[in-house]
């Protein structure tokens, strides 16, 4: 992954594939951070379980221990598992 930098703001999603080798739903997770000069970088790629909260809770811990900065937006199309996490974390709101 990239080093730590202060991204302003960061896109999430959890891209799912129509291969089922099990009964469970797996997904990749990925987290795009979006600087205030407009320069983008991807922060993680990794796999996660339905876009789960305890799997988006598990990517944030670890850019956390990696030194990234909290963002001030996120923006999401659904990622409900890491709405859900940032409700319990700071009680966000979602707009």
């Amino acid at each position: 992954m990239v080093r730590a930098s202060p991204e302003t703001a960061v896109w999430v999603d959890g891209v799912h594939f129509n291969i089922r080798l099990e009964d469970d739903r797996l997904c990749t997770l990925v987290m795009i951070g979006a600087r205030a000069n407009g320069a983008k970088e991807l922060l993680a790629v990794e796999d996660g379980y339905r876009e789960s909260a305890e799997s988006w809770k598990t990517l944030l811990r670890d850019l956390k221990r990696r030194g990234h900065p909290a963002p001030v937006v996120a923006v999401g199309d659904g990622a409900l598992g890491f709405w859900a996490h940032e409700h319990k974390r700071r009680g966000a709101r979602r707009s």
